[in-house]
């Protein structure tokens, strides 16, 4: 028995033993969990160890059944190793949640390091770094991400400053409307509350819980202590002001969100505007920024006479300098691990496989961090993926007659909105009507966009005048932009707003469309098949 793309299996066993250990937990314990991952492993040594009663006259053929059921039995216990794993990392994960096990003591004590500074009109956000959370008598190490207001402005806090923060109010970020089946919140939502997409942005950059201080409770610790060992974050911070000092608003807005992944600064009218009309993917730095990057970059490096190894090792470290960044946001993760595997295979002299790629980002994704399998943006981005590989070719194919570049961009929208139309409608409560045609009018913009707005910020640390004159063009690309995404957003018809979907309709669509993928590529396969033996018995009466 040989499996083809062996990692697509233990990515879903991997993600069903994490399901089982959310769901165990909260209907039967941990217990059923277990139990069922022991049965699947019985199941394997069972298969592996009964080649010994297989009975029969011909030695090869008896050798034949039980090298078969040998590799299928270690394949079982290969996917019942997997799917304990996921359900024990999972475990731990949840168990030694620092912020969770100090839940309703008092006083609670973080220290953190700033990364991001936003200033309001009557208070300041910051995103910090926790180092440790403590009480009286208890100290544990808590490095993770939070967002951090403290009422009133000018605090005199920078980018890498240590900070003490006494007694925060702690509220859990919860994306969604109600508790759904797989969104990771630590509370209980009620049913009738709004969906936030900057919860859903919080929830993609590892963000679970926002503080709040006053002024009071909070005491510098260290003036610039990470600052100088964490350059690339005052770097980001430069970026930033450069581009609010060169971009009008809300476009400066726009460009920080398209390019550094600040989604959290785009004023919520914006956000609904290009949420609307199925343009969300350019407001957030996906897969799509990172095959733009990556076409501009081979250009470039084949205009300057570099060998394919060496400028595709280049375009990875380029990739991992900007992932690091903007934070490394899972969607970025995941193309840029493609991207990865992609060079290796090259290197390799391998062919490349896009589906298991897909798959080895999502194994060693979850192994990292089990719980991202419950945000919504990593089932997007690894949906939206999945779709474009799979239901591409076909759509390209169906599409034959329209003229080549139309025809990518429309089988390539088509391919995402297909594969996620169950997922927004779930969670946004809505479906765009005309994303195809709005796709069609902005995308061809955003290679352009991305190229000056690079090559801008490059030039504004090099020269200010020169930066400032290069966003003028820059600013005016994402005035087009901002305009088409609020002009279709007034358009009769151009969203369909859904209520309330159960989960079980989720479900049920992805099954219909797995099923009709089937049946037409198996149709495919089957004409190519008969189209071969045609033209060879043609050769034969030749």
């Amino acid at each position: 028995m040989q499996v083809k793309r062996l990692f697509v299996p233990l990515f879903f066993a991997l993600a069903a033993g994490i399901v089982m250990n959310r769901y165990g937990l909260e209907t039967v314990g941990v217990i059923w969990g277990i139990t069922v991952t022991a049965v699947i492993l019985l199941i394997a040594f069972f298969i592996v160890f009964c080649k010994k009663t297989v009975a029969g006259t011909n030695s090869e053929a008896r050798f034949s059944i039980g090298k078969t059921l040998n590799s299928c039995g270690f394949f079982l216990l290969l996917i019942g190793l997997f799917t304990l794993i996921g359900h024990q990392l999972y475990y731990q994960q949840i168990v030694k949640d620092p912020l969770a096990a100090f839940a309703g003591q008092k006083p609670i004590v973080l220290e953190a390091y700033i990364e991001r500074v936003r200033e309001g009109d009557f208070a300041t956000d910051y995103e910090v770094f926790s180092q440790e959370i403590s009480t009286p008598g208890r100290q544990v190490p808590f490095r993770k991400k939070q967002t951090l207001r403290i009422y009133g402005i000018d605090h005199g806090f920078n980018i890498g400053d240590r900070i003490k923060i006494s007694s925060p109010s702690v509220e859990a970020v919860t994306p969604g409307r109600r508790r759904k089946p797989f969104v990771s919140e630590q509370a209980v939502v009620s049913p009738k509350s709004e969906v936030s997409s900057y919860d859903l942005y919080l929830k993609s950059r590892g963000i679970d819980n926002r503080l709040q201080a006053s002024p009071n409770n909070v005491e510098l610790l260290l003036k610039e202590g990470r600052y100088h060992e964490n350059f690339l974050a005052g770097n980001r911070w430069r970026a930033e002001s450069f581009l609010d000092q060169s971009l009008q608003e809300p476009q400066n807005q726009l460009m920080k969100s398209v390019l550094l992944g600040n989604q959290g600064f785009l004023e919520e009218g914006l956000r609904e505007a290009f949420s609307q009309t199925g343009t969300a993917h350019i407001i957030a730095v996906s897969g799509l920024h990172v095959g733009i990057l990556v076409i501009i970059f081979t250009m470039l490096f084949k205009f300057l006479g570099l060998g394919k190894r060496l400028y595709l090792g280049l375009i990875l470290g380029i990739l991992l300098l900007y992932g690091y960044l903007i934070g490394f946001p899972i969607s970025m993760v995941r193309a840029g691990m493609m991207y990865g595997l992609y060079v290796l295979a090259f290197y390799q002299h391998r062919p490349y496989d896009g589906v298991h790629a897909l798959a080895v980002v999502g194994v060693v994704s979850l192994l990292m961090n089990p719980s991202a399998l419950f945000t919504v943006s990593f089932q997007l981005s690894f949906t939206a993926t999945a779709s474009i590989i799979l239901l591409y070719p076909i759509l390209d194919n169906k599409l034959a007659k329209l003229p080549k570049m139309l025809r990518g961009l429309i089988a390539v929208t088509l391919a995402a909105q297909l594969g996620t139309l169950p997922l927004m409608a779930y969670y946004f409560g809505q479906i765009s009507m005309i994303s195809i045609v709005v796709n069609l009018l902005l995308m061809p913009t955003m290679a352009l966009l991305l190229s000056l707005g690079l090559f801008g910020i490059f030039a504004g640390f090099v020269a200010l005048p020169l930066g400032m004159a290069v966003n003028f063009f820059t600013n005016g690309l994402l005035t087009y932009q901002i305009t088409l995404a609020r002009f279709f957003q007034q358009v009769p018809g151009a969203f369909i707003k859904i209520e309330e979907i159960r989960f079980l309709w989720v479900i049920l669509y992805y099954i219909i469309i797995i099923s009709l993928y089937f049946q037409v590529s198996f149709k495919e396969k089957r004409g190519s098949l008969y189209e071969m033996e045609g033209i060879q018995k043609t050769h034969t009466a030749g």
